[in-house]
């Protein structure tokens, strides 16, 4: 079990950095959004550490 919620935190943090990254290159940034996609990350990476 503890092997799944890793592999699904890999995939929560792929997919945020992944959104993140096309966020910050639009030209008009949403700003809001990108700060949820990078608190999503460091809640992910807190709970996979």
């Amino acid at each position: 079990m503890a092997l799944l919620v890793q592999l699904a935190l890999i995939v929560i943090i792929i997919r945020c950095v992944y959104v993140g990254i096309n966020l910050v290159r639009q030209s008009k940034k949403d700003w809001l959004n990108i700060a949820f996609y990078v608190a999503v990350i460091i809640v992910a990476l807190s709970l996979f550490f």
